[in-house]
């Protein structure tokens, strides 16, 4: 129960926030509009501070690591993951298998 309780909480604070970043960028940005559940498709995904390969290099994410979606721009995606750090990463390098990170010693898990 606590577990379903959890998942619903985190599941409107960021509906919340994509609604926020969606009226903050308007026209000015290709923004996601529904929630877009991502994973890291590659065992080593390089996440950059900005779309671009000559960006810094900010760490290295494995695979199957579930991000959110925010922004897409010319074949980059900028993701947040569990612990809310923005990064971009190539869109080649996602894919749309959805993983979860389960942070408690035991969990229910239900298939939808």
């Amino acid at each position: 129960m606590k577990y379903k309780i959890f998942k619903a909480m985190l599941f409107l604070r960021y509906q919340i926030r994509t609604i926020v970043l969606v009226l903050l960028l308007g026209p000015h940005g290709q923004a996601i509009a529904a929630l877009e559940y991502l994973s890291m498709a590659d065992n080593a995904v390089i996440m950059y501070n900005a779309p671009s390969l000559k960006a810094d290099k900010l760490f290295v994410a494995s695979r199957h690591l579930p991000v959110e979606a925010i922004v897409k721009v010319e074949g980059w995606v900028k993701v947040r993951d569990s612990s809310g750090t923005l990064a971009w990463v190539e869109q080649k390098a996602v894919s749309d298998k959805r993983f979860v990170i389960v942070i408690e010693l035991l969990a229910d898990v239900y298939q939808e």
